[in-house]
């Protein structure tokens, strides 16, 4: 009879016959029914539940972004511009290559920055895709060294590097993912281009080019991106890398979670919940196994530094990981990874393997042994709550559980389990090597150390980044965002689910407490600058539209309300007419619901009533 844990490989078989041929089958539910050991109806529950599984494409297939930093570039006219053209379009969410918005999906290959003027004219859209170009000429000169950034919003550019002229190398995100694809050049840093290209070949000095530096002050994470390439251990291991897990193992249990609650470590999917108390519950139970799952699901719109992080140094969560599960005792690991995300998927395998050729996975100590491996999530936003995920993981519907059990009592498997964010376990493994004072360097009492953020919108750069928490906002959007692309008129922070807030918020400081105080959170690390000319109603009514999508449906407040919620405010973007109950529809769905989707899905709604009120008055007919 197959184990608990045999049947759990339900979903990765699902994704497995999906990548092998582009759709699932009555024969393939009935073939995995039989390898499983359940019956076909069972099988066919779960596969419905997820898109991908029901998605059946054709040869024109072509999936748009409706993401905020997308609809922002036009992502709906283009969506409308390939319907009247013939392609069989469809609608989706975020792709994690914002900086590269709008982004298109077909033939598994993506279009980055389309444009409709370009895709009017094409007969097909192969014309737009990276295409591997080669080369006649040999060059004798000298070669020049390019240091290229290999995450998402740079990979994913048919630009051709003719290897007989340049020396490459691999390097994480820079920081410049608006300028992408960039790399480095004798240590400064530029968009990659042909034209440059070209002119390096002819020895042409680059003075004309604008380049940019990368800057390791305020970053801890992130410090050593430039250095780092994300598919080789070596390079990790040259700038001081698994020296925090040798550290480890000769320390006490209860020194590692001090240096964890010094630091100020809190939860950065979101939830900011102090990792200290997390590992010291999971650490006090008596249960065993015991698990550690890292969260890299962030199926929010806008939202993509734990990609990036991912794509740029897998090494440092898996270190992070495995440090954590010293701590509480765990044997096994789950990295769980939105399946859209297939570069930090590989990156993510390829480190995991690494680090077992390496013996930095497997038996670490005569008490200590540790495994891990990585688990697709389906592109459903339910999925990263952390009961739902793990649901997932055991294959099963992304449904929230009810609590208590927490999961550090009953989580995976019914076993004691600690549920982190992927860059809250990369904190933890700095917190060891360079102790919990470099975090005290930065921010205030309650907002200690640094924070991945994902910046998009109406900006001249739009990329992920680390900042020192307690910077104001508009230094964020001057020092690392490089202005304002056009003007602006207000603020999404913290994703999806974060506050709307005005111009004012400019002088707004980044800390949990001061963003708090105005009815956002600092959430996930979202920010997306609002251009003038976007309509706050209209926002704000995409991303509701974005909340009933991914609703699991499994609780009444949110199944309805979310949808409610569009609908009012649809007919007030089309008809004028305004339901004064949305505010108390809005009420029901924070408190009534059962997770975190319905309880933060009415905060853009509810905070832009209050910072825009006259946009939804202008829209009113009386």
């Amino acid at each position: 009879m197959l184990s608990y844990y045999d049947k759990s490989i339900l979903i990765e078989l699902l994704f497995n016959v999906l990548e092998n041929r582009g759709e699932v089958t009555q024969d393939d539910i009935i073939s995995i029914s039989r390898e499983l050991d359940k019956h076909p109806n069972e099988v066919w529950a779960i596969a419905s539940f997820y898109n991908e599984f029901r998605d059946k494409k054709t040869s024109k297939t072509i999936y748009v972004c409706f993401g905020t930093s997308c609809i922002e570039r036009g992502s709906k006219e283009i969506f409308c511009a390939l319907k009247e053209y013939g392609f069989d379009v469809r609608k989706s969410y975020c792709f994690k290559k914002c900086a590269q918005s709008p982004v298109i999906k077909t033939k598994g290959k993506y279009v980055l920055k389309s444009d409709i003027s370009k895709i009017e004219k094409a007969t097909n859209l192969d014309d737009h895709l990276q295409k591997e170009v080669k080369n006649e000429t040999v060059s004798n000169k000298p070669k020049i060294k390019i240091k290229r950034c290999i995450a998402g919003n740079c990979l994913h550019h048919n630009i051709n590097i003719d290897k007989d002229y340049f020396d490459l190398e691999n390097c994480g995100c820079l920081g410049f993912c608006g300028y992408g694809p960039v790399g480095i050049i004798n240590e400064k840093v530029y968009n990659i281009n042909s034209q440059l290209l070209e002119d390096l070949k002819n020895s042409s000095d680059l003075q004309k080019y604008p380049s940019f530096t990368f800057d390791r002050d305020g970053k801890i994470i992130t410090k050593y991106h430039d250095l780092i390439d994300p598919l080789d251990i070596n390079t990790y291991l040259k700038v001081g890398g698994f020296e925090a897990l040798k550290k480890a193992m000769n320390m006490e249990k209860e020194e590692i979670i001090r240096i964890a609650k010094e630091a100020g470590i809190k939860g950065r999917g979101g939830a900011a919940f102090p990792l200290h108390i997390k590992l010291k519950s999971v650490s006090d139970q008596l249960v065993y196994p015991k698990y550690v799952v890292a969260n890299l699901e962030e199926g929010e719109v806008s939202s993509y530094c734990n990609v990036i992080l991912a794509e740029s140094n897998p090494f440092i969560i898996i270190e992070g990981m495995i440090i954590a599960a010293y701590v509480v005792g765990a044997s096994y690991g789950y990295i769980f990874v939105n399946y859209k995300a297939a570069e930090a998927i590989e990156s993510l395998k390829n480190a995991i393997h690494q680090a077992k050729r390496y013996g930095f996975l497997g038996k670490l100590t005569p008490e200590f042994e540790f495994d891990m491996e990585v688990r697709k999530s389906p592109s459903a936003y339910i999925a990263g709550e952390e009961t739902a995920m793990l649901e997932v993981i055991e294959g099963k519907k992304a449904m929230p559980r009810n609590r208590p059990p927490f999961p550090f009592q009953q989580g995976l498997f019914g076993k004691p389990t600690l549920i982190n964010n992927v860059e809250t376990l990369a904190a933890l493994s700095c917190a060891v090597l360079y102790g919990s004072e470099e975090f005290k360097k930065f921010g205030t009492p309650n907002s200690q150390g640094t924070k991945m953020i994902s910046l998009s919108g109406n900006v001249n750069n739009p990329c992920v980044t680390e900042i020192p928490y307690n910077i104001k906002i508009g230094e964020i959007i001057q020092k690392y965002g490089m202005g304002f692309r056009d003007t602006n008129k207000g603020f999404l922070i913290g994703g999806p689910s974060g506050g709307v807030l005005d111009n004012k918020a400019i002088e707004l400081k980044y800390t949990y407490e001061d963003i708090q105080e105005t009815g956002a959170m600092l959430g996930s690390g979202a920010i997306f600058a609002i251009p003038s000319f976007m309509s706050i109603p209209e926002l704000v009514k995409d991303l509701m539209e974005f909340f009933a999508d991914e609703s699991c449906g499994q609780c009444i407040p949110c199944r309805v309300g979310t949808v409610k919620i569009k609908e009012i405010l649809q007919n007030l973007i089309d008809e004028g007419k305004f339901d004064d109950k949305i505010e108390e529809i809005s009420n029901t769905v924070m408190y009534g619901s059962l997770c975190g989707l319905g309880q933060a899905a009415p905060i853009p709604l509810l905070t832009a009533l209050r910072n825009f009120k006259n946009e939804f008055l202008q829209l009113h007919k009386t």
